[in-house]
């Protein structure tokens, strides 16, 4: 069994500031798009500096996923 699900997603500002940049409702979101956990156990701040200016940035997204039939079903209660 495949299922996959398919989107946009747009940074949305909250209309307040956090000094330069203005912080945004979904941000959490945002940077997983990005791989952005990486941001927890790094100092790195060229690769931070990246990851958040590619947060910014518009994104379209494809998650597929596979499930063996059985398994499927189980989970699904079908």
């Amino acid at each position: 069994m495949i299922e996959f699900h398919w989107g946009c997603m747009r940074p949305d500002p909250s209309g307040l500031s956090s000094g330069l940049f203005d912080v945004l409702v979904n941000q959490g979101d945002m940077l997983d798009l990005v791989g952005a956990r990486v941001l927890e156990i790094t100092n790195d701040r060229i690769l931070r500096t990246a990851l958040i200016d590619a947060a910014r940035e518009e994104r379209y997204f494809l998650i597929l996923s596979a499930f063996e039939p059985i398994a499927y079903a189980r989970e699904r209660k079908i």
